[in-house]
């Protein structure tokens, strides 16, 4: 028998993965039924520019993704879920791939995502993805 901690956390995957799968897919629609529908939804980008607040602004982000690209995907690896009422939040090791200009390319991410409950489901309230610093030195800080 499962526990409510275990049910959240299979839910809350499930709201991940059907995210990066319509990311892949280029499927906008499903990539923002993954997002609450509250004015604090937002998302963090890698590049400079990239900080999105809104739901009308995250479609122009990954948009723009689209445009600048023939394929993009992400897929999640090592993941941490923690789970507190109805607030969720999510540490992610992040596979980054995409196809640019005919050049296939790929990087390593890390993601961050605070989900809410809403309307009975785990909505993504917060989005964000990084690059770790691949010059750093292992055991360096800086």
């Amino acid at each position: 028998m499962a526990t409510r901690i275990q049910t959240v956390e299979t839910e809350v995957r499930a709201r991940l993965d059907a995210l990066t799968r319509a990311y892949e897919t280029r499927d906008a629609e499903g990539f923002l039924a993954a997002f609450a529908t509250t004015e604090a939804v937002m998302v963090y980008g890698t590049g400079l520019d990239e900080k999105r607040e809104g739901i009308g602004a995250i479609r122009k982000q990954i948009e723009r993704d689209w445009a600048q690209s023939e394929a993009a995907a992400m897929r999640l690896g090592w993941t941490r879920i923690t789970v507190r009422g109805d607030v969720a939040w999510v540490a992610a090791d992040l596979d980054l791939t995409f196809t640019v200009a005919g050049e296939r390319g790929g990087a390593p991410g890390r993601a961050t995502f605070v989900l809410v409950r809403e309307d009975g489901t785990w909505k993504i309230e917060h989005f964000h993805c990084s690059a770790p610093a691949l010059a750093q030195d292992a055991g360096s800080s800086f």
